[in-house]
C-alpha cells in the first residue's frame, strides 16, 4: 500500500513533511515533490573518516574522538565515486547543500552501538542540554548511540564528537539511509491544518534547543518557508513509528 512513508520512514512523493524546530516553538510543512534517489537509499559509508593515531575510523580506548575540542564530519572522501567533488567547503560534509527546494532526510547507523555521540548543528554548536548543562560525549544525558535521524537544512554544516568508554580501541562502521527530497513549502495555514487533520504528513522534531542565526537564515532567507505555531499540531502524534527491523 502506498502511504505517507515507505519502509525506511521516508516520505513518499505527494505527501508532506512537517519539521518542528523546538527553540522557535514553530514548524514548517512542505510537500515532497520528488525523491531523486528512490530505490537507492543506502550508502555503505564505512568507518568514521578520521585518524586519531591508531588507524582511520578507530576510536582509541577511553577517549574522545577526534578529541575533546574537535568534531568529525561525514566527508565525501570515503565514498567511492565521489572523489572528484571540487568544492572543498562541500567535501567536508556529504549532506551540505545550498538549494532552496532541497532537503536531505537522513538516518545514520553507527556501529558499534555502545559508542556515545553528540551532534553539533551548526558545526561547533552543541544542541542538547539538561537544565542549562550542555551534553558532551562523556555525559550520561544528551547523547545518542546507534541510530540518529535528522533533516538537513541548506547552508548549515553538521558535525559529531564520539566517546569510547571501553578499554579497547574500537573500529567504527557507518551506514547511511537517506532521501533526497525536492519539496514545495505550504504557505497557507488552512491548507496546513487540512494536511495535518487528514494525517497526510510525517512529523519529525529536530533536537534543536539553542537558537542560531545559521538555522534561522536557512529557514527564512534560503528556504523562505512559512513557519507555523506549534499549537496547530495540538499535541497529536502523526509520525508513523520508525521500525529499525526493516533494515
Amino acid at each position: 500500500m502506498y502511504g505517507v512513508v515507505d519502509k525506511y520512514g521516508f516520505v513518499n512523493e505527494g505527501y508532506y513533511l512537517a519539521v518542528i524546530i523546538p527553540y522557535r516553538q514553530q514548524f514548517f510543512l512542505t510537500q515532497i515533490r520528488e525523491r531523486s534517489n528512490k530505490g537507492f537509499e543506502v550508502i555503505r559509508y564505512g568507518s568514521i573518516p578520521y585518524d586519531a593515531g591508531v588507524g582511520t575510523g578507530i576510536v582509541p580506548a577511553g577517549s574522545f574522538f577526534p578529541s575533546a575540542s574537535e568534531q568529525w564530519f561525514l566527508k565525501y572522501d570515503p565514498v567511492r565515486g565521489l572523489e572528484n567533488i571540487p568544492d572543498p567547503s562541500v567535501r567536508k560534509d556529504i549532506f551540505y547543500h545550498e538549494k532552496q527546494d532541497k532537503l536531505y532526510h537522513i538516518k545514520l547507523h553507527i556501529q558499534p552501538e555502545f559508542l556515545k555521540h553528540v551532534f553539533f548543528y551548526p558545526d561547533g554548536q552543541p544542541q542538547v542540554s539538561f537544565d542549562t548543562q550542555t551534553a558532551t560525549p562523556r555525559s550520561d544525558f544528551g547523547t545518542f548511540s546507534g541510530w540518529f535521524e535528522f533533516v538537513r537544512l541548506p547552508k548549515v554544516f553538521m558535525s559529531f564528537r564520539t566517546f569510547n568508554e571501553t578499554n579497547l580501541n574500537v573500529r567504527t562502521y557507518v551506514k547511511i539511509y537517506y532521501a533526497d527530497y525536492t519539496h514545495k513549502p505550504v504557505k497557507d495555514e488552512d491548507v496546513a491544518m487540512q494536511v495535518l487533520r487528514k494525517r497526510l504528513a510525517k512529523v519529525i522534531t529536530l533536537p534543536l534547543t539553542i537558537r542560531h542565526n545559521d538555522i534561522d537564515d536557512a529557514l527564512e532567507e534560503t528556504m523562505g518557508v512559512k513557519m507555523f505555531d506549534i499549537d496547530l499540531i495540538k499535541g497529536e502524534v502523526f509520525t508513523p513509528k520508525f521500525v529499525e527491523g526493516v533494515f
